[in-house]
Parts: C-alpha cells; structure tokens; sequence
C-alpha cells in the first residue's frame, strides 16, 4: 500500500494522482472518504483515455399507478446514486482503456465476482449498436464478456424498478467502505 498526502478537493490534487495512477499496476486502487471524491478521480481519468465515450443507460421498468409514472420517471431520471438502487447506476460512462470493477458476482469460478478490477478492452454491439456485452481483461489477464443484469429495488411503498445494467463501475478511485471486504494483493 502506498500512501500520500494530496488534496483530491483541489485541481492540483486531482492532477497529481492522475499523474501517479497508471505508473502504479493494474490492480492499485486510490482510496477515498466519499464518492464524491471518487468521481472526480475516476472522471478526470476517464478524461486521459483517448477514445470515445461510451454511454450505458440502464433498462428500467416498473409497474405503478398511471398518477405516479411522471413522478416515478422523475426520480429515476434525476437520480443516479447508486446508494438507493442495489449499487448500480443508472448511467454508466466508460471508455476501450478505461480502469473498471465489477459490481456484481457473475462467476466465482473463474474469477468474474463483486470487486475484480480489469481494463475495457472491446464493446460488442448488436444490429441497432445497442451495446450487448463488454469485454474485460481482469488483473490475471483474462479476458471474459460481460452482459446487462436484471436488479430489482424499491423506490418508494410498493414500487418495485426492474433494472436492466451492465455491473460495471469506474474504480481508479473507490471508497474506503468499498474497499472493506476486497482484497488487494
């Protein structure tokens, strides 16, 4: 583990462990307090990656009374904290070359669980360039496809979203608290 003292908060901050990050292998991970923090990080690293972005929007249904669908519709347009719906966002931005983290266990057997940290290497689309699967090459150099996930969560009292998402997040930087659980070598 290394440690430095950087003010993520500042311009400067966010440009030195900018700087550091890719000198540093594969599997390192910039711990900090919020996501907040982690957003400014993994977006200013996003930011580096010459390539274009590629925008994944989540599938979402839901079943509700027709005087709720505005409301409803609302709430999920505006809201992408991954906090209040079972830890996926609702839009996920990634680039071929950028740092990712699977969000989800796939398949323990092989090594695809909740916290395996790879590069996107290739985007597979369909006939309408729907994206359909991301390729990933995890830290032992595999390389293996991933598909969207079914998720289901409560909005509000017995509003249930039906999900439809890719289980994928940024992960130059994470949070302490998602670091809790993971292990780094």
């Amino acid at each position: 583990m290394i440690k430095f003292g950087v003010d993520v908060n500042s311009e400067r901050g966010i440009d030195n462990i900018c700087e550091l990050l890719p000198k540093l292998p594969l599997d390192a991970v910039c711990l900090l307090p919020n996501l907040e923090m982690c957003d400014a990080i993994n977006q200013a690293m996003l930011s580096k990656i010459d390539s274009p972005e590629i925008l994944l929007e989540a599938e979402d249904n839901f079943n509700c009374p027709q005087y709720f669908r505005k409301r409803i519709n609302k709430i999920l347009k505006d809201d992408n904290n991954t906090n209040v719906n079972v830890g996926v966002a609702r839009t996920i931005i990634l680039k071929i070359g950028s740092k990712a983290m699977l969000r989800r266990n796939i398949d323990i057997s092989i090594g695809l669980v909740n916290g395996a940290i790879g590069i996107i290497t290739t985007i597979v689309k369909d006939a309408k360039h729907r994206v359909e699967q991301i390729k990933i090459r995890l830290i032992s150099g595999e390389e293996h496809s991933i598909s969207r996930m079914d998720y289901k969560f409560v909005l509000m009292d017995n509003i249930y979203i039906n999900r439809k998402q890719f289980p994928l997040c940024l992960s130059d930087g994470i949070t302490i608290h998602k670091s809790q659980g993971l292990s780094f070598w």
